[in-house]
């Protein structure tokens, strides 16, 4: 089952947020460290924010009544481009994967933004190879690659832009 999460939902949403940054801190901007740090309360806050949204929030996906993945959905605000909306954040985890949970994530969120109205272009960026492929499967193409895109120490990562036009 796919849903968007509330602020009911803030702790399973931690959790498997700070499991993901230590799973493919890779694939995050964020850190586990600088997360892990933060109260629980700034999590419901976001939550709360996007509850009613039809453009914006996490979508949740469970198994079993568990919080097996997740993927977050924004749309640009501004005039000139609220044509436009961003995938962030998708997990799943380890125990869930190759089972359909990240394509129903992805088909779930394109399809709020179709429902959303007005929303043209959906974009992302990517790091690992398994996503590109499923991102890519979706209609998803390149765009350009950011080169050195994050420095974890001293190593940089490169980041793929792609972009699914609706």
């Amino acid at each position: 089952m796919i849903r968007l999460l509330g602020e009911n939902d803030a702790r399973e949403l931690r959790t498997l947020r700070l499991n993901a940054l230590r799973d493919a801190p890779d694939s995050f901007l964020g850190t586990y460290e600088a997360e892990a740090a933060e109260p629980e309360s700034l999590t419901v806050d976001r939550l709360r924010r996007t509850v009613d949204a039809r453009d914006s929030g996490v979508l949740g996906a469970f198994e079993d009544g568990a919080l097996v993945g997740m993927l977050g959905i924004a749309r640009d605000t501004g005039r000139k481009a609220s044509h436009r909306a961003r995938l962030w954040g998708m997990y799943v985890a380890p125990a869930a994967r190759k089972r359909g949970v990240a394509r129903a994530l992805l088909d779930a969120a394109i399809a709020r933004l179709r429902a959303a109205g007005g929303v043209e272009q959906v974009h992302l960026t990517v790091t690992a190879d398994p996503a590109h492929r499923l991102y890519a499967r979706a209609g998803f193409v390149v765009i350009g690659t950011l080169r050195e895109a994050q420095k974890d120490g001293e190593r940089y990562i490169d980041e793929e832009w792609m972009v699914l036009r609706l």
